[in-house]
């Protein structure tokens, strides 16, 4: 994570620790330099991402994936508490505005064991937020059919990969073997793979470099290609032995065909064409668009990902504000094709999730009888 994005979050940080002290230390019958730690330390919880960031990667030398997954989780768990709190206190004010029977929500008697229970709830949630970021994604299998394939078509799909300094190769390799293992007809990259200068990234794309398909794997760009220079990623891409689909078609076979275009809104904010398709109806065509929109073209499946499914709750309600469908999951288009969104096989800056498992995507398409 870059430093402006992490300086910030960290201003962000202020309203969620502040919030914190209010709730679970002002109040309570502690020393005031106990209350003075505690606030100092909620302070180091919003400055994380800064003390985490890439400015300091020289500095910190073999131990900067280690602080910077110390300085996430911390600042993460503080998000999930303070998220935690509020839906605990709504709850509890409706419930004593409604009934006779609730204590008030400042009788520090009752809110001490209250606050305790929701901290340990809290950190037990973003302990297993952390494992479900760091462990290689399960397979996620998708099953369509359709009267145009004439025989059966397995489409795996990795998107938002987010390759970067602190990735570990062991994970990309995890994820190249369990693709590797289904033998598809093809892979599909959709987008942000690439997130780093190339430098701090050779033992990963070295493993990345191993994926194989029948007939091919294929990439489309995403909106953090054009962060880190498009024609950069563009030419890692092809070094990687796979094909750049950006406004391209490429025949796979007499019945089948995949498509690809760059990161529709980055484009047009940098006067990028987004070419149109001349594609044939007769086949089944399928195309990689990294963010996902309602396209008009008659494409019968396209693949998208960037919503990363929310990747931590709440952060699914930014989501569904600023994109054109819900997380992630299987949508209907205007022009009766089909639209799979995926919740990613990596995530960016914290490397973890919650409630919004990373994936591996495996498309089976059968003939329609």
């Amino acid at each position: 994570m870059n430093f402006s994005i992490a300086f910030v979050l960290s201003l962000m940080g202020c309203f969620i620790t502040l919030p914190l002290f209010f709730r679970y230390a002002l109040f309570n019958d502690l020393s005031g330099t106990t209350k003075l730690l505690i606030f100092l330390f909620l302070i180091f919880v919003s400055f994380a991402p800064v003390i985490g960031s890439y400015r300091y990667y020289e500095t910190y030398g073999k131990y900067f994936s280690l602080i910077q997954h110390t300085c996430h989780f911390l600042f993460i768990s503080a998000f999930i508490l303070l998220s935690f709190t509020l839906i605990r206190d709504f709850i509890w004010l409706v419930l004593r505005w409604t009934t006779n029977w609730m204590p008030s929500p400042f009788n520090m008697k009752v809110v001490n064991p209250v606050n305790l229970i929701t901290l340990s709830i809290a950190l037990l949630c973003s302990s297993f937020a952390l494992y479900e970021g760091l462990k290689v994604p399960s397979i996620k299998e998708i099953s369509l059919s359709s009267p145009k394939i004439d025989q059966n078509k397995k489409i795996a799909l990795l998107t938002d990969l987010h390759i970067s300094r602190t990735t570990n190769p062991s994970k990309i390799k995890g994820i190249v073997d369990k693709v590797n293992a289904i033998n598809p007809d093809v892979v599909l990259l959709a987008g942000d793979i690439i997130d780093d200068d190339e430098k701090y990234l050779q033992s990963s794309l070295a493993e990345l470099s191993k994926l194989k398909a029948k007939s091919g794997v294929f990439f489309a760009s995403g909106n953090h290609e054009f962060y880190i220079g498009y024609k950069k990623s563009l030419d890692l891409i092809e070094e990687l032995g796979f094909t750049v689909l950006d406004n391209q078609t490429q025949q796979i076979d007499g019945v089948f065909s995949v498509s690809g275009i760059p990161d529709i809104r980055t484009a047009k904010r940098l006067n990028i064409p987004v070419n149109a398709f001349e594609i044939d109806t007769k086949k089944y065509n399928v195309l990689i668009s990294h963010s996902p929109f309602r396209i008009d073209m008659p494409f019968d499946l396209t693949v998208s990902g960037h919503t990363h499914g929310g990747q931590i709750f709440p952060f699914h309600i930014l989501n569904w504000v600023f994109n054109d469908f819900l997380l992630s999951g299987i949508y209907k288009m205007n022009n009766q094709g089909i639209l799979y969104i995926s919740n990613g096989s990596g995530q960016w800056g914290p490397q973890m999730r919650f409630l919004a498992p990373s994936e591996i995507t495996v498309i089976d398409i059968t003939k329609q009888h």
